[in-house]
């Protein structure tokens, strides 16, 4: 049976949001073909585990699959690049995952109801810490370090790995004992967004926006949980005004600590 293809945005990330409203496309039309790259099919598939009606397809890159489908009538579109030329320099005035499910036709409510990660993370192996522990998640290798980390002088800071035998949803519970989350916007951050994180104790939970490119309307996503928000750095971030770059800004560390040292773990 021929499904129909969904063209969007490839990153983790972008996964993790599009997961729920993949799950609702794929019931409406018998099943769903949906695009991943190299690095990434294996964690779609888990992440999919339940859901054999949707088919993970590997492509190039998103420029390869735009072109190589750009004339076929059998797809759904959602990537960015749908936007029109007119908007691009203010978007569309919503933020990307709002505008995604909108461009869909799938109610915003999927984004957390229809979600498979909670089941697909159910039976992989878990990170376990023992002890309090400062979770951290950041990507260095790529420019986007957390300049500010929490401090404690019993309490451990654990980073995410970025590299391992684990897959991300094996990270799923030690998100959710962490004593304070401390996030960049990644796809981490996402699948921490996906998950149930009890609420029988309190777990501070904040994102240093200073480290990626911020634009007051297309990355204030919707967020199930509570994020203290850590704005302010010396690197470039886009101006919400007029979405050029600014080479500094002042620095808020109202709500960060002393930095310390961490283990890397998996």
């Amino acid at each position: 049976m021929n499904y129909p293809t969904l063209l969007c945005n490839t990153g983790l990330g972008d996964l993790y949001v599009l997961l729920g409203a993949m799950v609702y496309l794929a019931k409406k039309h018998g099943g769903l073909r949906i695009p991943a790259l190299p690095q990434y099919i294996k964690i779609v598939r888990k992440c999919l585990i339940f859901h054999p009606e949707i088919v993970p397809f590997e492509i190039l890159n998103d420029a390869a699959m735009l072109k190589e489908y750009r004339d076929r009538r059998d797809v759904i579109r959602c990537h960015w690049t749908s936007i029109a030329d007119s908007q691009k320099s203010t978007k569309p005035g919503i933020s990307w995952d709002h505008w995604q499910y909108r461009v869909l036709g799938v109610p915003f409510d999927e984004r957390w109801n229809s979600c498979p990660l909670e089941k697909a993370a159910s039976i992989e192996t878990q990170i376990v810490f023992p002890g309090p522990y400062y979770l951290i998640h950041e990507d260095p290798e790529r420019g986007f370090p957390i300049l500010y980390p929490p401090w404690h002088p019993v309490i451990t800071t654990r980073r995410v790995a970025t590299y391992g035998k684990y897959s991300p949803l094996s990270w799923c519970e030690a998100i959710r004992q962490a004593k304070e989350l401390h996030f960049i916007d990644s796809s981490m951050w996402h699948l921490a967004e996906s998950i149930t994180i009890h609420s029988d104790r309190p777990q501070p939970k904040y994102l240093h926006r200073y480290v990626r490119p911020f634009h007051s309307t297309w990355h204030a996503i919707e967020t199930r949980y509570h994020w203290q928000y850590i704005d302010g750095t010396p690197t470039p971030y886009i101006d919400p005004e007029n979405l050029t770059y600014v080479k500094e800004r002042s620095i808020d560390t109202s709500e960060a600590t002393e930095p310390c040292g961490a283990e890397a773990v998996g």
